[in-house]
């Protein structure tokens, strides 16, 4: 499972609030890039405005570009409360498969408590 914004999730009233999935390249060089913009927390009772963030997962992930294999992006929307929390992780298949971030700021801590 990706976590990118654990939580629930409902499109805005904005007629750009959409979720939506693009592959590139072709193989085994592809890149699937999942995106969630202009979405917010359900049920939204306070206005907490709308956040935009994406999952990149990448076929080979040493493509020549050295990426990582999955990426997480988040796009500041201007709107969005910084008191909003989500969860942000990788969860496995095996037991204790599970890692976790402790903030979504530039230097977060990985780990799997």
């Amino acid at each position: 499972m990706l976590a990118c914004f654990w939580d629930d999730l409902t499109l805005t009233s904005s007629g750009n609030s959409k979720v939506a999935y693009k592959i590139t390249g072709v193989s085994p060089n592809r890149i699937l890039t999942v995106e969630w913009n202009k979405v917010q927390r359900y049920p939204d009772f306070s206005g907490n405005g709308a956040a935009s963030f994406q999952v990149i997962i990448r076929e080979n992930p040493l493509g020549g570009t050295n990426a990582s294999l999955i990426s997480y992006n988040y796009f500041n929307e201007g709107t969005f409360s910084s008191a909003i929390t989500a969860s942000i992780g990788i969860l496995g298949t095996c037991p204790g498969d599970f890692y976790s971030l402790n903030n979504s700021g530039v230097s977060p801590i990985a780990s799997q408590t």
